[in-house]
């Protein structure tokens, strides 16, 4: 038994850029002229997660903006299809990024407490700004 052409006409697969998840109409050596990733791209920061990464639903794209205690990423929600924010809880000043380029890591062990306060304040707003975003 055959399959009709129907069956076996491969679907046209969306290309998008890896660092901002737009529609890629760009040559993919070249730059993004949206976010202005570039594949292979030398001297990325160490702080920062790696284009791609996936955590938990998510993919992680380019860095929007980073501050002393975090670092907020352009992301893709692989479940809903969708572009959000994504915020990583780093407080620079504390910790450091493991040899995976995925782990924090404490720089010191007397850093230990402080990272958690500061941690449990960052869920805490997290949640604030979630019930503010999603109540009726």
């Amino acid at each position: 038994m055959t399959a009709s052409s129907e069956e076996t006409r491969v679907q046209p697969v969306e290309v998008t850029c890896p660092g901002c998840f737009h529609p890629r109409e760009w040559d993919a050596a070249g730059v993004c002229p949206i976010c202005h990733y570039r594949a292979n791209l030398e001297g990325r920061s160490a702080a920062l997660l790696p284009v791609g990464t996936q955590l938990q639903g998510y993919v992680v794209g380019e860095k929007l903006g980073q501050g002393g205690f975090g670092i907020t990423y352009r992301g893709f929600d692989v479940t809903l299809k969708m572009k959000v924010a994504i915020k990583e809880y780093y407080p620079s000043e504390l910790v450091g990024r493991s040899t995976d380029r995925k782990t924090v890591v404490l720089n010191a062990h007397e850093h230990e407490e402080l990272f958690h306060y500061g941690l449990r304040t960052f869920l805490q707003e997290a949640q604030t700004i979630a019930l503010t975003t999603y109540q009726f």
